[in-house]
């Protein structure tokens, strides 16, 4: 439904047409005056039957135009021009002159702000993993991990104790258990070459362990604490992770055993053999020893 024109309007196109009017009607009366009055009534009436024929051939064109662009495009529907007093056909609104449905810009701001959010989204995603990809990457600095074997995550056969010889609180074997084993587990900030050290009991031949990293390998390796048969007396030692298979004689060690470590959590699982007791552990991404 469209609405009522404005009385602005109604009064402009009023005043056109009284206009007109008198403009006809003073013109009318300049031909007859010319032509005189023994003429008046059937010249007159004749040239008016053209005159209004004329009229009504230019009113006609115009309307037949004005038709043509309602019928294109009707004043006040959709997609199509405001009336001139701003009015739309029910249930649309006037926006920049034109007759629209209230939803269509809503919908499109809603969309874009939905697409920018998607987007602010995915950029925060590819910087969380440009992020994460950094901080696993390689070493750039020195690290070291120095812990107390008593802080192993998980053992089995072994109890704490206080060393004898001055060495503290350390993790000895039960005597009792064949089968003990002592896990430690060590969270890599980086991908590096990796050191491991441990300080045990060196107790002349009582001197090795079994040895396992990240689960591998099957079955699991020794590791010589010590392979000369000395000191004659107990004494706790460093020694660099080795490798020897469990057939092969003594000494013959692929030494040292370095582990290239990526980011991440890795294992290394210590069983009996023949050392009595382990007192720390030391890893590092440098070629330093421990002290």
């Amino acid at each position: 439904m469209v609405a009522s024109p404005s009385p602005e309007w109604m009064r402009q196109a009023f005043t056109g047409l009284a206009l007109s009017s008198l403009l006809s009607l003073v013109l009318g009366c300049t031909e007859s005056n010319a032509r005189g009055s023994n003429t008046f009534g059937e010249d007159e009436a004749g040239e008016g039957s053209e005159g209004s024929s004329g009229g009504e051939s230019g009113s006609s064109e115009v309307d037949s135009e004005s038709a043509a662009d309602e019928e294109r495009c009707p004043l006040g529907s959709e997609g199509c021009p405001c009336t001139m007093g701003g009015a739309c056909d029910e249930g649309l609104e006037c926006a920049e002159g034109v007759c629209t449905m209230p939803g269509d810009t809503d919908t499109e701001t809603e969309t874009t702000e939905s697409s920018e959010s998607e987007t602010e989204t995915e950029t925060e995603t590819e910087t969380t993993e440009s992020s994460e990809s950094e901080s696993g990457g390689v070493c750039t600095e020195s690290v070291v991990f120095e812990l107390d074997a008593i802080d192993a995550d998980d053992f089995v056969g072994f109890e704490i104790v206080e060393s004898s010889i001055g060495e503290g609180m350390v993790l000895a074997w039960d005597e009792a258990t064949e089968d003990a084993y002592a896990l430690y587990n060590f969270d890599i900030p980086c991908t590096d070459q990796w050191h491991v050290w441990i300080r045990g009991l060196d107790v002349e031949t009582f001197d090795s362990f079994f040895v396992a990293v990240d689960g591998e390998p099957e079955p699991p390796p020794v590791f010589e604490l010590d392979c000369t048969g000395m000191p004659a007396q107990s004494a706790y030692v460093w020694r660099e992770l080795n490798y020897r298979d469990a057939e092969a004689p003594p000494c013959e060690t692929i030494d040292p055993w370095v582990q290239s470590w990526d980011a991440g959590f890795h294992s290394l699982l210590l069983l009996h053999r023949e050392s009595l007791a382990l007192s720390k552990l030391y890893v590092t991404n440098t070629d330093v020893p421990p002290e």
